[in-house]
């Protein structure tokens, strides 16, 4: 998908879904991975916002909503699902239990070992995602 075509819209939609009880898989951990944080934390920060804007975040007031949202990750609270958002540092980032990882801005990627990282994580779900 070229520039413009709602990329990020897409992620932050897919991301969202793949954390939920409608999905089907219990903690379902989601990656997005780009070169800058900013870049990172682009569809992250869509999700989040629409998760605070709806109230459908844990805060006092609502302390049975469906999800725990933070600067750093989201949880789904009935699926433990957990998105995060990462750069492409491939030093910090080898271990990861991931059900699916999106990679935002490959193009920029300065080699594959990210890519290899990231996908070595998968596989621990019976459902795995890559979306590129």
């Amino acid at each position: 998908m070229g520039r413009g075509g709602g990329k990020n819209g897409l992620i932050s939609a897919i991301s969202d879904f793949l954390s939920t009880p409608l999905h089907g898989v219990k903690e379902y951990h989601i990656s997005i991975v780009a070169n800058s944080e900013d870049q990172a934390k682009t569809s992250f920060d869509e999700i989040r916002t629409v998760l605070m804007d709806n109230k459908r975040n844990k805060t006092g007031k609502t302390p049975k909503a469906p999800y725990e949202v933070s600067k750093a990750k989201i949880i789904n609270r009935a699926t433990k699902s957990v998105i995060r958002y990462n750069t492409s540092n491939t030093k910090t980032k080898d271990g990861g239990r991931e059900g699916c990882v999106i990679f935002d801005e490959i193009h920029y990627f300065f080699g594959p070992e990210m890519v290899n990282v990231k996908r070595g994580g998968l596989g621990k779900k019976k459902i795995e995602e890559r979306f590129i």
